[in-house]
């Protein structure tokens, strides 16, 4: 539930102060990887609609605004019926990428999660990525900031990895862009974990989107722990073709 939302000076940085609800959370309490990906996304799209740019403008103008890669330090995992401040700041864009931090704080200023997600336009059509510099339906931010999380760079997976399950791609996973909206990828992720792993205390999160899953393709998730370097590693592939690729650490 939305309290209050407000931009600051910039014009890049949108605030919004939300108490997390009962279905956002897991059997802990704690907000779940699924809803931190819809919030995040949620909140970017809010952003860009609120300056002129909805989804529905975009594919008017031939183009799918589509998440890329994301990374989130997990300092504290917020609670359900706790308030918390989301901010979300646009960036100085890469050359083929959009970028955008987050941040989750409690009422007292306490910080609960630090994150950054890169974005990419697309030819609605093709699929061709567009550059940044030929997207000019908003103008380029000129923040730039140190991001508390591990970079959002490429996640190599492990050559050896064990096959979980598999979800068969329905009509309730797509999003307005046609294909599986990205927090999906979380609660296949997580929901496949064997209990010894999804429980772990988790400090890191990282997720890479290769190719998106459409309606009626199965998705098979497939795993490697690395207990010495407490990480697991999460793929999913369609047709032995990867369509995500993730990372948790402990």
């Amino acid at each position: 539930m939305e309290i209050k939302q407000w931009y600051d000076a910039d014009g890049f940085t949108l605030n919004s102060v939300k108490r997390l609800g009962f279905s956002q959370c897991g059997p802990n309490g704690d907000l779940t990887i699924f809803e931190l990906l819809k919030m995040t996304s949620d909140i970017a799209t809010e952003d860009v609609t609120l300056r002129g740019t909805s989804s529905a403008f975009l594919r008017e103008h031939n183009i799918l605004r589509m998440v890329s890669r994301s990374s989130f330090r997990l300092h504290k995992m917020p609670k359900e019926g706790e308030v918390v401040l989301l901010t979300t700041a646009v960036e100085i864009p890469e050359e083929f990428q959009q970028v955008r931090s987050y941040e989750f704080s409690a009422e007292d200023g306490t910080p609960l999660i630090s994150g950054v997600s890169t974005w990419i336009m697309v030819e609605a059509d093709t699929h061709r990525i567009i550059p940044s510099e030929k997207f000019t339906l908003l103008p380029k931010s000129t923040i730039s900031r140190t991001h508390n999380c591990l970079p959002y760079g490429r996640i190599k997976a492990p050559s050896q990895m064990e096959f979980l399950s598999e979800y068969k791609i329905g009509y309730a996973n797509l999003d307005s862009n046609g294909h599986t909206n990205n927090s999906w990828y979380g609660f296949f992720m997580m929901n496949s974990l064997p209990d010894s792993l999804r429980t772990k205390k988790f400090t890191d999160f990282r997720i890479n989107y290769s190719k998106e899953a459409t309606l009626g393709q199965t998705l098979g998730i497939y795993a490697h722990h690395d207990e010495e370097k407490r990480t697991i590693t999460v793929v999913g592939k369609v047709d032995n073709v990867n369509s995500f690729e993730s990372t948790l650490i402990y």
